[in-house]
């Protein structure tokens, strides 16, 4: 591995890395409900797939205009390992140590949503999740969102990043090689 790469890869790591924790702690310090929203996921893994589509192109830009596809996709993906293993590790931190009630408190939330919903839509909910009372939902709920705080959730979620990350990888790569002349 170049050192090119390898400075690249510590570099955009560490941003992704700082990127994460910030906007975990920014959504948790002004609305902490948008942590188990689907929204701010979503423009989490936006963001990142951004930063490190920025990373691919400073590496050309260092590299003389060129990158293989395999250098096009370590620098993708090699970054953003970095952050999956930080990030877990942070996460199982975050809602075991410091804040252990967070999913208590989701979990109360999630139950008053739900209960300011028509009967039509609750009783729906409950066919679905196989559920005869209202308290039988909550404590579905409760035990649903209380499994944030185990590392097989993290493990599960860090896995199924991996693979959008690699895939979408592929397609960064595929898309951005361009390979000096003699390889051509």
């Amino acid at each position: 591995m170049s050192p090119l790469i390898k400075k690249i890869a510590i570099k955009f790591g560490l941003v992704l890395t700082a990127f994460s924790i910030t906007s975990t702690f920014a959504i948790y310090v002004f609305n902490e409900s948008w942590l188990i929203s689907k929204q701010a996921p979503v423009v989490q893994i936006f963001a990142i797939i951004a930063i490190s589509i920025i990373g691919v192109f400073q590496y050309k830009k260092g590299n003389s205009g060129y990158a293989t596809f395999r250098e096009s996709f370590s620098v993708f993906i090699l970054p953003i390992i970095f952050q999956l293993v930080l990030m877990f590790g942070f996460n199982l931190f975050f809602y075991n140590v410091i804040d252990p009630k967070f999913t208590n408190r989701m979990a109360i939330q999630q139950y008053e949503i739900y209960m300011e919903q028509s009967e039509e839509v609750k009783d729906e909910q409950k066919k679905e999740s196989n559920c005869t009372t209202d308290v039988e939902m909550q404590s579905l709920i409760k035990r649903n969102i209380g499994v944030i705080n185990s590392s097989m959730y993290h493990l599960n979620i860090v896995r199924f990043l991996f693979l959008l990350y690699s895939v979408l990888g592929l397609v960064v790569a595929a898309v951005t090689k361009k390979n000096r002349p003699e390889f051509d």
